[in-house]
């Protein structure tokens, strides 16, 4: 699946983001985790 719409998402929310997905990703019932997020 491809993501129609793409979000931009600022420098300063970066670091917030991917610790947001490695949380998500490290949790056992999880097996996939999708995003739409363009960084700039």
């Amino acid at each position: 699946m491809l993501a129609q719409n793409h979000i931009e998402l600022p420098e300063d929310a970066q670091a917030q983001f991917e610790k947001l997905i490695d949380a998500l990703e490290d949790l056992e019932d999880v097996q996939q985790v999708y995003h739409n997020v363009e960084f700039v």
